[in-house]
C-alpha cells in the first residue's frame, strides 16, 4: 500500500511544483490557497475522530505549522529561481534525512534491519541511488546552488517528518 501512496504522493509533488512555476503565484499566496485545499481535505476527518485536548498536541502543531510554512516558502522560491524540475528532483532527498535521522533517535533499528537482509539491500541500494544522484547534481552549478539553497527545506522537512 505504502508504494502506491507514495507514487501518487511523487504525481501530487510534481503537479504542485509545476503548476507554481507556470503559475507564477506570489509564493505567500500558494502557501494560503495550498493551506485552504488541505484544510479542506482534512474537514471531514473531524466527524470521525474525538477532538484532542493535550496542549502539547497543539504546539506541536503550530511548530509543524511554520516550519511547514518555511519550507513552502524557501521551496516556491527556489522553484521560481531554479525551475520545477530541479527543485522537484532535489527535495526527495530529504527521505535519505529521514531515515538517518530515525536511525539516530532508534539505534536498535539497524539491528532489526541488519535482521531481514532483503529489506537492507534494498535500503542501501536506495541511499546509494540518493548518492549517486546528488553526485550528479553536483556537476551543475545552477543544481548545485539549488541543493545548497533547498538543503535546510530538506533537513527541516526530514524533522518533522519524524516528529
Amino acid at each position: 500500500m505504502w508504494a502506491i501512496f507514495a507514487f501518487f504522493t511523487s504525481i501530487v509533488n510534481s503537479t504542485y511544483y509545476i503548476c507554481n512555476q507556470n503559475a507564477k503565484f506570489s509564493p505567500s499566496i500558494f502557501i494560503i490557497y495550498r493551506g485552504f485545499i488541505v484544510a479542506l481535505f482534512a474537514l471531514p476527518c473531524l466527524f470521525f475522530y474525538d477532538i484532542i485536548t493535550a496542549w502539547q498536541f497543539y504546539a506541536i502543531a503550530i511548530i509543524q505549522g511554520i516550519i511547514t510554512a518555511y519550507n513552502d516558502l524557501t521551496s516556491f522560491k527556489a522553484n521560481q529561481k531554479y525551475g520545477a524540475e530541479t527543485v522537484s528532483s532535489i527535495i526527495p532527498i530529504n527521505v535519505s534525512f529521514t531515515f538517518i535521522m530515525w536511525c539516530f533517535l532508534e539505534p536498535l533499528i539497524i539491528v532489526k534491519y541488519a535482521q531481514a537482509p532483503i529489506k537492507s539491500l534494498f535500503i542501501i541500494m536506495a541511499l546509494g541511488g540518493i548518492i549517486y544522484s546528488v553526485s550528479k547534481y553536483r556537476r551543475a552549478k545552477i543544481t548545485k546552488e539549488a541543493f545548497i539553497a533547498l538543503l535546510p527545506v530538506m533537513l527541516l522537512g526530514s524533522t518533522i517528518s519524524i516528529f
